[in-house]
């Protein structure tokens, strides 16, 4: 056999063994190295049992709160007044041997006033009602009492014509009152007083507005024709 042939074998055998020796001398490094640095970090704690970090503290300013008492709130019961008497009482000293006061009338009437009338409001007089008083008998009902009482002025005996316009209200029970002479021609001849007393005897249905009876103002014009 030639010795090449025999160097190879070698060889090989050289280089396998020398890889296995790298294998396990990195694998007892890497446990050297770790326990090695397990131990520096126990020395360390041992050494350096507390660790103090370095701070800087800056002075921070603190504006002061300012805080007001406040008194407490207290609570007082109204004291009631003593509600006055409606009858006056009169302090009277009686002794034993006194006889009873005697009290004047006039001092009666000054404690005890009269009480005073009631005020009725006044109803107030309609010019337009829903249903306006109507003359009972109409026209006629006029013409008819004038002759009936004789209330013809003497002038139209004369044959002189006349007018009278007669104004007043027609109260709740449909009776004329405040009756006056609103017009009369012409004038001084009796003809408005005529008027108004031949109105003053006629009767009215009372004007009704909301369902009441109200007085209502009306206007009646009266002609007198001469014989």
């Amino acid at each position: 056999m030639p010795v090449s042939g025999l160097i190879k074998p070698y060889l090989e055998d050289e280089m396998y063994c020398q890889q296995s020796d790298l294998r396990l001398n990195y694998r007892r490094t890497l446990e050297i190295s770790a326990v090695l640095a397990l131990s520096l970090i126990i020395l360390a704690f041992m050494t350096f049992p507390s660790f103090v970090p370095v701070m800087t503290m800056k002075p921070v300013y603190i504006e002061p709160i300012m805080v007001e008492e406040i008194p407490k709130t207290e609570f007082r019961k109204r004291e009631l007044t003593p509600v006055k008497p409606s009858i006056p009482v009169i302090d009277v000293t009686v002794s034993e041997a006194a006889d009873i006061p005697i009290i004047d009338v006039d001092d009666i009437i000054e404690y005890f006033p009269m009480p005073k009338a009631p005020v009725f409001e006044e109803q107030p007089v309609f010019i337009k009602v829903e249903r306006m008083p109507q003359l009972i008998g109409g026209t006629q009902a006029i013409v008819d009492y004038l002759q009936k009482n004789n209330l013809l002025p003497p002038a139209t005996k004369n044959g002189i014509n006349g007018k009278a316009l007669i104004e007043f209200v027609v109260n709740e029970n449909g009776i004329p009152t405040e009756l006056r002479i609103a017009d009369e021609f012409p004038e001084d001849l009796g003809f408005g007083e005529a008027g108004i007393k031949v109105m003053s005897g006629m009767r009215f249905t009372p004007g009704i507005q909301r369902d009441k009876a109200v007085p209502v103002r009306m206007t009646q014009l009266i002609l007198f024709t001469g014989e």
